[in-house]
């Protein structure tokens, strides 16, 4: 058997509460205190009862229930997902990262880079040299200049997508 890995995507998520809200300020008729029909994201909702809305999805009418929550794919696609599976599959991201475009993409991982320089401070690095640095909380030295936080890896990673050149290291400015 072979196994994969779920690409990362950054997509838009909103909760049974706040599609309800949406309605109510963007036009929805108001029937009873609830929005009965309008459209998100370009797809029509409508109402069922009080505590479900009717989602057009790829796969056909699915329902989106109090607690569940309705999100929007990297297509613009829109279905409903359970608490459950949302919460082991999705966690929370800054607003100001946006994954959908390769721009964006590019982006973060520029910024990824341009924090690497600050990477002494998160690890407690500060000396850094041909034989690498040590970390002054523990004492442990590092061969290479890399440390056990993690970031080095996702530094590489970032380089390796960017084609990007070899980094200034955090104390001394020198090209690694």
């Amino acid at each position: 058997m072979t196994n994969y890995r779920k690409k990362p995507v950054v997509v838009e998520a909103i909760t049974f509460d706040e599609l309800i809200e949406f309605g109510r300020q963007n036009g929805a008729n108001i029937v009873n205190g609830m929005p009965w029909s309008f459209t998100y994201a370009g797809h029509p909702i409508t109402h069922e009862n009080d505590n479900c809305y009717l989602i057009p999805t790829l796969e056909g009418a699915m329902k989106l229930m109090r607690g569940d929550m309705l999100i929007t794919g990297v297509k613009g696609e829109i279905y409903p997902c359970k608490p459950d599976i949302f919460e082991a599959t999705y966690e929370l991201v800054s607003n100001n990262v946006q994954g959908r475009a390769p721009d964006g993409l590019r982006a973060a991982l520029e910024r990824l880079l341009a924090a690497d320089v600050q990477h002494g401070r998160y690890c407690g690095v500060t000396f850094w040299g041909p034989g690498g640095g040590m970390n002054l909380e523990t004492g442990q030295q590092n061969s290479g200049g890399r440390c056990s936080c993690g970031l080095n890896e996702a530094r590489d990673s970032a380089r390796a997508a960017l084609g990007s050149a070899p980094r200034e290291t955090p104390e001394t400015g020198a090209v690694k």
